[in-house]
């Protein structure tokens, strides 16, 4: 799940997606978001957390 806005990426607070890809060469991942799929460095996964024990706050931007 992405916990905040990233206008660069066009993801938002709440967007949850799948990772797709772990590229450990280039030091990236990929991640789909319904068909967008999103790559990040690894100096860039802060932005992102698991969604397993997602609570309703959090659940509510990806509306």
């Amino acid at each position: 799940m992405q916990v905040e806005n990233d206008t660069n990426k066009e993801v938002w607070n709440g967007d949850i997606g799948f990772i797709a890809a772990v590229d450990t060469e280039e030091a990236e991942l990929a991640v789909d978001f319904d068909d967008l799929v999103v790559s990040y460095g690894f100096g860039e996964l802060d932005a992102l957390v698991p969604a397993y024990a997602t609570t309703i706050h959090k659940s509510q931007g990806s509306e």
